[in-house]
């Protein structure tokens, strides 16, 4: 059987940001790379927030992170498990905006949101999308 980090209830007290990549003990959030993207989607989340800008500046504290890809992937990951394809869609089109190429796991990540909310159409466009981008798809 597979305990989680910690073993019982409460599990890890202290903060052990930046020890690696791996969820916090309560299995909510991620630190990659220094980059706390449970704390960036909730802030990407609050009423009135300016995606464009909170991900511009969030890049430019983070840059290897983004840079790798790693940072779209868990933030559209994020949003998967919120179920927020609103959101998911504002970062999607951020990365738009940026440098960063789409890759395979920022397409799977983004088809996965589509999938828990049952947006079968887009994810079938992401998917042509991906073919007509070269993206490589796996099985």
């Amino acid at each position: 059987g597979g305990g989680g980090y910690g073993g019982g209830p409460g599990g890890f007290r202290g903060d052990r940001r930046g020890s690696s990549d791996r969820p916090d003990d309560r299995g909510r959030g991620h630190i990659i790379m220094g980059l706390d993207v449970q704390a960036l989607v909730d802030r990407l989340s609050r009423r009135g927030s300016d995606v464009h800008r909170e991900l511009n500046m969030s890049r430019d504290e983070h840059k290897s992170v983004y840079q790798s890809g790693k940072a779209v992937t868990a933030i559209i990951s994020n949003l998967a498990r919120r179920r927020d394809l609103r959101l998911a869609n504002a970062v999607w089109g951020w990365v738009d905006t940026t440098d960063i190429q789409k890759n395979t796991f920022h397409y799977n990540s983004m088809i996965s949101v589509c999938e828990k909310v049952r947006d079968h159409k887009l994810a079938l466009q992401l998917l042509d999308e991906m073919g007509a981008k070269g993206v490589v798809k796996n099985e």
